[in-house]
């Protein structure tokens, strides 16, 4: 292996060790001056290309002085803008990763007598690091929207990430009514962009590697007035930037492919949540439909 090969294994492993400045800032939005929410707020929303700026543009965007900027950078942990620059640069090389790259990578210890023990282990740290990583209000906000009877829910996801839209559509369908199922298939999108407007919410569910025509769809159903909420990974989906809501998860696992387990955690939380505070309307919604189902196959 070439020093620089192997210099840049070294470094996506030291990333994926710490958090990404995405899930720093959400776990210390609430340490943060007025000023530098709003500096992060704006790299949130075009995250990372507005911090791989200069600092005079990047606090022209966040329309404050370049030393708020600085100050944002040193709270989140890093000696200077540089550096702050380098991390952001790597997390742009870990979001574009393949099965074929993650491969080529040490993904661990690939070799250990109990590799079931081992990669049980970084699913712990990465559902333990998810939680302390996401804001409340974040998730108290999106169970609003999913809890108003009034709006009506949307679902859309990847490749991959269709599974957990799928899976999340069918507990939702059972908790409230006014719940779709928007099949992966950006041809038929048109068919809901036609009646979406402000009482609307979409879901999207997106990873790396990140579906342009999701990101289409999004800025398209934002449009036309509807909230959009992506769970997505600590590297951040293109459709934040359109997001009313960012639900970041950690995905990165000892293996060629990324976890879901992170993502189904907070999908079974919000379930649980939503049943649990309107157990009444829940209750007789299920008890309807299993005495259709009876007369169904009576």
């Amino acid at each position: 292996m070439t020093s620089a090969k192997a210099k840049g294994k070294k470094k996506h492993a030291s990333s994926r060790r710490r958090l990404s400045i995405a899930e720093e800032i959400n776990r210390n939005l609430d340490n943060l001056t007025r000023t530098e929410r709003q500096c992060a707020r704006v790299l949130l929303s075009n995250y990372p290309f507005i911090g791989l700026e200069k600092v005079a543009s990047f606090a022209e965007r966040a329309e404050v002085s370049a030393p708020t900027i600085l100050r944002l950078v040193g709270k989140l942990g890093y000696s200077g803008y540089s550096e702050f620059q380098q991390h952001l640069r790597d997390e742009l090389e870990e979001r574009f990763q393949t099965p074929l790259t993650k491969h080529e990578e040490p993904l661990g210890n690939t070799q250990s007598d109990d590799f079931l023990a081992e990669y049980c282990r970084c699913v712990e740290r990465n559902l333990s690091r998810t939680v302390k990583a996401l804001p409340r209000a974040e998730f108290e906000a999106v169970l609003l929207l999913l809890a108003d009877p009034k709006r009506t829910l949307h679902l859309a996801g990847g490749k991959l990430t269709s599974t957990l839209a799928d899976y999340f559509y069918r507990h939702l369908i059972m908790l409230r009514a006014n719940v779709r199922r928007i099949d992966n298939d950006s041809y038929a999108w048109s068919e809901h962009l036609v009646d979406l407007d402000r009482r609307d919410v979409v879901l999207i569910f997106d990873v790396r590697r990140y579906q342009p025509e999701l990101m289409d769809f999004a800025r398209l159903s934002s449009e036309r007035g509807a909230s959009v909420v992506l769970f997505t990974d600590q590297w951040l989906s293109p459709v934040s930037s359109v997001a009313s809501h960012v639900i970041p998860v950690r995905i990165d696992v000892p293996s060629s492919w990324d976890s879901a387990v992170s993502t189904m955690m907070i999908v079974e939380a919000m379930i649980a949540a939503l049943s649990n505070r309107n157990w009444a309307m829940v209750e007789r919604r299920v008890k309807a439909r299993e005495k259709l189902t009876d007369s169904l196959h009576s």
